[in-house]
């Protein structure tokens, strides 16, 4: 790794977000039931250590299941997150997340926010795809730490 290539997941959130200019990068953890956010860079309505939400207030767990980049442009009129709690209560307007996987069972996904709505241009989804990339590097040494009986969604993917 270079120099200026980041090295830990918070850094890959902090870069993620300056380079792609959006008011937050969370880089979650998605079971069945709850999102687990590992890093907050920058959203003003969550705290920055980790924590838990309900399921119903996940954008992530559409890109981890479809494991595929999902882009949002206006959170308030996409039918796949309008009535989501992420938009209703949270105030998500716009979203940009790149799902990850850490060997084949844990789900995870890092993405950029805003509350208002937002045209994602190509590189801003290129680097949120390199970042996702770091992430699965930098997150690597930690999933030794996670519960065995997390409820991971990622094992139905593969099935």
């Amino acid at each position: 790794m270079s120099e200026h290539e980041p090295s830990t997941i918070a850094e890959v959130a902090d870069n993620a977000r300056m380079h792609v200019r959006s008011l937050g990068v969370l880089v979650t953890l998605v079971t069945d039931e709850t999102q687990i956010v590992l890093v907050n860079s920058g959203w003003p309505m969550a705290s920055d250590d980790a924590y838990a939400t309900p399921i119903d207030y996940s954008i992530c767990r559409h890109a981890a299941a479809n494991r595929s980049t999902l882009v949002i442009t206006d959170a308030h009129a996409d039918p796949l997150v309008q009535n989501s709690l992420a938009v209703l209560e949270v105030g998500i307007g716009s979203y940009l997340g790149v799902p990850f996987y850490i060997g084949n069972s844990v789900a995870s996904a890092i993405c950029a926010i805003c509350t208002e709505k937002r045209d994602w241009s190509s590189s801003d989804v290129a680097h949120m795809e390199r970042a996702a990339a770091r992430a699965a590097v930098a997150l690597m040494p930690d999933v030794a730490v996670l519960p065995d009986t997390l409820p991971l969604i990622a094992p139905r993917l593969h099935a």
